[in-house]
């Protein structure tokens, strides 16, 4: 018997395979095995390894689909929304800082040492304001502790309410009539030796202190030690959103494909006119996410649609998809997910969205109509005014769908219903008219000298007074021939009398402050009689007193409404057979335009916000009683505090200051706090422009 080796020495004993052109056939046809897999019938008992049993589970690969659909098989498409564990950026930003009132009526005081009135001082001599003690002391200024929350998806330069309080050892009894300097908030936080830790400077606030209008004089020394600035803060900042991955989906290639599923959907315009994504991815867990001009007013709105945006669908599977949400829609009870998924997937459904129109279900037709309008399509207009009208759960959602349409037919649907007999329905429909056209001659106002905004508005439909105590300050007045009922005896403000004697059809409008008295009389409209109260000085939060008092003592021609807003969450009882009833929304998830007064809707819901109080804790009170400079900001739960500024140092030159020799007498020469609005910061070179009545 051979020997191996002699047999591979031999030539004619070797085997094929170790021979030299047939060795290089058989592994050539081992390579073409490894290509195709087990194929070749010569190889077909081999027991080959399964290497697919050795792929990475990373969550980057996930097999793509081939695009074909068996028959039979059921989808189940993933949403983005399962791969979301929480949006980003919607939590309220709170900032702090102390600030300055001034023009009070004898009401101030001179602040205790505390750890603020230092930084006030140092703050005011930073700035060159001679002996700021003694500006301090003056019985017409006080010093405030200044709040505010920055709202979510708010742009630089955009606007939103502040709240004013004083100190819990203030002596001061009120801030009515007063008006806070320019003051700026930062992120601030105090550690646990009582060090602060300053942040940047994120807003500005000044302007007129709001306080209660309740004359209920148990609850005074309380309500008028607060007040709110309406609209008077001001952004520095831009607030985007955030998509956050869960942590089994976290990965590069899932961030880019969401950023790119968003993309495809959702994009606006660089300065070149190119297309630009709404996301961005920047982790392999964080998206920043942009929100499209229209859903500017209802980004929960847009939320939604996000998470119910297919992840990964090819063109037949979401043909198949089509069909089924076609049937979906058209169900009551599943036609809410159904529109936001059709929706999402933009102009394939378009078809499909707009035949649910006729549907005789007027719940069907209202999810329809509110995914097509915010498609750009103005098929669904009338289903929303109809919405609006007749069915108050879905009032404000309606509403706020038609002020993201910029199409005249939208304007034309608002329109027919400011004449409607619900005060909700008449000032909702103002708002959204503003949204679309503030200078629409419909609902256009004029800016008063108290910087407020005065709109009367000539529609049909009972006489309404509408004012606000959040976001704007503002009087609509729904009918333009509303006349006081005489005799009335009324004031705005301290000093600003409104008198009309029995008998009379005039109105006199006085004011007495100082030695200086000034009077107009003019008819009973109540138009005039604004702005007779506006020329003599009357600041909003002073013509809201007035027209409260007028309503309590039944001088107004109709009804008057405080933030009269439509609201989320409420119960729909299905109008088809068997549809039962249904919660629409809730009150954390209304649009934005019409979000619940000092509030935010998806911080809400996410359990991040912190109510604004003004009740100190007792150790808080005691250390401040006490001048430690540990003290913390009344109710502030993240112990965040703010930067301080007030304004020009011409501005402290003033007759009600501490070195007037009128200072502290009772009725001393009183000045318009008006001279403060809009002014530039302390910077600017300049004294402030002065305003005086005229004497009688």
């Amino acid at each position: 018997m051979p020997r191996p080796l002699d047999v591979l020495s031999d030539p004619a004993t070797r085997p094929l395979w170790y021979r030299p052109f047939a060795g290089l056939l058989c592994l050539a046809a081992l390579a073409l095995y490894t290509l195709v897999g087990c194929q070749a019938p010569t190889f077909a008992s081999a027991a080959w390894p399964d290497w697919s049993s050795f792929r990475s589970q990373s969550p980057d690969d996930e097999e793509e689909s081939d695009g074909t659909v068996k028959p039979g098989t059921t989808l189940d498409t993933p949403y983005i929304g399962e791969r979301i564990t929480s949006f980003g950026g919607t939590g309220l930003i709170a900032i702090q800082g102390v600030g300055l009132v001034v023009g009070l009526d004898n009401t101030g005081e001179d602040p205790p040492p505390s750890y603020y009135r230092s930084r006030l001082v140092d703050e005011m001599r930073r700035h060159k304001i001679e002996d700021p003690n003694a500006v301090l002391r003056s019985p017409e200024t006080a010093m405030v502790m200044v709040r505010a929350y920055i709202p979510v998806n708010i742009r630089k330069g955009d606007k939103f309410d502040a709240e004013v309080l004083l100190p819990p050892n203030s002596e001061a009894k009120s801030l009515a009539g007063g008006y806070l300097l320019e003051a700026r908030l930062a992120e601030e936080r105090m550690t646990q030796g009582g060090r602060v830790l300053e942040g940047h400077v994120l807003a500005a606030v000044s302007g007129p202190v709001l306080v209660s209008t309740s004359d209920d004089k148990s609850a005074a020394a309380g309500v008028l030690r607060r007040g709110r600035i309406l609209g008077g803060a001001v952004s520095k900042l831009d607030r985007d959103l955030d998509i956050n991955l869960r942590r089994e989906f976290r990965s590069g290639r899932n961030t880019s494909r969401i950023a790119k599923v968003i993309g495809m959907r959702f994009h606006g315009h660089d300065k070149h006119g190119l297309k630009v994504s709404m996301a961005e991815a920047k982790t392999d867990q964080r998206i920043v996410l942009k929100v499209p001009e229209e859903y500017k007013e209802n980004y929960p709105r847009y939320l939604s649609v996000i998470r119910n945006t297919a992840f990964k669908e090819t063109e037949i599977e979401q043909r198949v998809r089509l069909q089924k949400l076609a049937d979906q829609v058209e169900i009551p009870a599943e036609s809410e997910i159904a529109a936001l998924r059709l929706e999402a997937i933009g102009v394939p459904a378009v078809p499909i969205l707009k035949k649910a129109l006729l549907n005789e279900d007027i719940e069907v037709r209202f999810n329809a109509a509110m995914a097509l309008t915010y498609m750009g399509h103005t098929d669904g207009l009338a289903a929303l005014a109809e919405a609006a009208r007749d069915e108050p759960a879905f009032r404000v959602y309606a509403l706020a769908a038609l002020a993201c349409c910029k199409e005249a037919e939208a304007s034309a649907e608002l329109q027919k219903l400011l004449k409607d007999s619900a005060a909700e329905t008449r000032y909702g429909t103002f708002r959204a008219l503003t949204i679309l056209n503030e200078r629409d001659p419909v609902v256009a106002g004029e800016t008063m000298k108290g910087d407020y905004k005065l709109h009367v508005l000539r529609v049909d439909g009972p006489p309404l007074v509408h004012v606000t105590h959040h976001t704007k300050a503002e009087v609509v007045l729904f009918g333009a021939q509303q006349r006081l009922q005489l005799p009335a005896a009324l004031r705005a403000g301290p000093h600003i009398q409104v008198i009309a004697v029995p008998g009379s059809s005039e109105v006199s409008v006085s004011r007495y402050s100082g030695g200086h008295n000034s009077k107009k009389v003019v008819s009973a409209n109540l138009s005039e009689i604004i702005h007779a109260c506006d020329e003599l000085g009357a600041t909003y939060p002073d013509i809201v007193a007035l027209l409260t008092q007028a309503e309590k003592q039944h001088n107004l021609p109709g009804a008057m409404a405080i933030d009269a807003l439509p609201a989320g969450g409420r119960t729909y009882i299905a109008k088809s057979a068997n549809g039962g009833q249904r919660t629409i929304g809730s009150q954390y998830t209304a649009p934005n335009i019409y979000a619940p007064p000092g509030t935010d809707a998806a911080a809400a819901k996410e359990g991040d916000l912190r109510e604004i109080t003004t009740e100190a804790s007792v150790e808080d009170e005691k250390k401040s009683k006490k001048g430690d400079s540990a003290i913390q900001m009344a109710g502030a739960t993240d112990e965040k505090t703010s930067k301080v500024v007030t304004a020009d140092a011409e501005e402290f030159a003033d007759p009600t200051s501490e070195s007037s020799e009128e200072a502290d007498t009772p009725g001393a020469k009183w000045y318009d706090p008006r001279k403060y609005l809009k002014r530039p910061s302390w910077l600017s070179d300049g004294p402030p422009a002065q305003w005086e009545p005229d004497a009688k």
